[in-house]
């Protein structure tokens, strides 16, 4: 009886080890955090922004991206969660390279996309998106309906590729999908 109490026991104190799947972690540690390393036009080049804007950015978003400290382990830096997001949508890579280059897991790359996602969103939207008030919405919607005989529209949104000679300093950070030079924009219009 007495054994069988111990054994209980013993198996109640065991301590847990957590399973980590082991990455190099050297190019987020030592290159990233670098300025040295990983000089500013590498850095604007992969991040299609300077580093300034890059702490401006991350400084609007940290509050809402930073994690706490647990008892299983330290969390991702919020500068190193906001580089994630944009190594995956300046670079479009995917979440096993992204996994791979930070040395952290996919379904962690997943999350911090969708985090930082948000985040901007609802940081940087309040700052930079007017949305109609109730009264102007309702009158678009109308106005849309009527002109167009699509119900619901309240605004439409396009973008466009402003055509440029290519700048002298950082001009990989102007060279879009279509093969030159340019700066997008994006605007939405009332129906007036």
């Amino acid at each position: 009886l007495l054994s069988l109490v111990l054994s209980k026991h013993n198996k109640r104190t065991h301590n847990r080890k957590w399973y980590i799947n082991p990455r190099s972690s050297h190019w987020a540690d030592m290159l990233f955090d670098s300025s040295l390393y990983f000089i500013e036009c590498d850095f604007q080049r992969t991040f299609r922004m300077s580093r300034t804007s890059f702490e401006r950015l991350h400084c609007l978003v940290r509050p809402s991206i930073e994690r706490s400290t647990t008892r299983f382990r330290r969390p991702i830096p919020s500068n190193r969660r906001l580089a994630i997001f944009l190594y995956h949508i300046t670079l479009g890579a995917s979440y096993t390279v992204i996994s791979n280059q930070f040395a952290v897991g996919r379904s962690t790359v997943s999350e911090i996309v969708a985090t930082v996602s948000k985040a901007i969103v609802e940081t940087l939207s309040k700052q930079y998106i007017r949305f109609p008030l109730r009264e102007e919405a309702l009158r678009n919607i109308d106005t849309w309906n009527r002109q167009s005989q699509i119900p619901g529209v309240i605004a439409c949104i396009d973008g466009c590729h402003i055509p440029l000679r290519r700048p002298c300093e950082s001009g990989s950070a102007y060279y879009n999908r279509k093969g030159h030079y340019s700066i997008n924009i994006q605007g939405a219009c009332p129906v007036e």
